[in-house]
């Protein structure tokens, strides 16, 4: 039609915060008495929902504590269903918000997305967080940790409800330092195994 496609940057990864900076994140939020978001942001760690459509919506009904499972419709991927095993620090959260969501409707957070986002934004700036630390790198963090313990992408890609496996391959299945360490510590094991490899 005579419309030129111009090209387009890559999506940026998003940074992974490490334990200290999740630790301080948390922290900040208890020393405020932010003591809701203080669980969210645990919630964010542990099972890597997303803030907006997915955290701000989940009901207590969505999560047996007894079986300690999170069962929720995924609405950015088309309402597939996830079901989540939950963390023992997980279910702990889930266990303190019941009271609240069942005094709001079943909501165990009832968090606008801007509210979402000023929380965010206070807590980075006090745990003195580069700007480009978005409230996606929660996500991006759970992810990454999976990764780093040997999870293959498919259970990855389940967990992190992505569509597409590619998604999971090329936003979250990154290489990070600990990793690189591994491959090179499986070099080394077979470098052992190698005669050539003394003298």
């Amino acid at each position: 039609m005579g419309a030129e496609d111009l090209s387009r940057d890559a999506p940026r990864l998003k940074p992974i915060l490490d334990v200290q900076q999740e630790s301080q994140l948390i922290q900040f939020a208890r020393d405020c008495e932010d003591w809701d978001y203080a669980d969210a942001l645990v919630f964010l760690f542990d099972v890597g929902l997303r803030h907006d459509g997915e955290l701000n919506v989940i009901k207590i009904d969505n999560v047996d504590i007894k079986k300690g499972l999170l069962e929720f419709q995924r609405r950015k991927t088309g309402g597939n269903w996830s079901v989540i095993p939950l963390t023992t620090r997980a279910i702990e959260v889930a266990k303190r918000r019941t009271k609240f969501a069942l005094s709001n409707g079943g909501r165990m957070w009832t968090y606008s997305k801007s509210m979402l986002r000023h929380r965010w934004d206070k807590y980075k700036k006090l745990a003195q967080l580069p700007k480009k630390y978005t409230s996606y790198c929660t996500r991006h963090t759970c992810a990454t940790r999976l990764v780093e313990k040997g999870l293959p992408p498919n259970v990855v890609k389940d967990w992190m409800g992505h569509a597409s496996i590619l998604t999971t391959l090329t936003y979250y299945a990154r290489s990070t330092i600990k990793l690189l360490n591994k491959a090179k510590s499986a070099l080394e094991d077979y470098n052992q195994e190698c005669a050539a490899t003394v003298g």
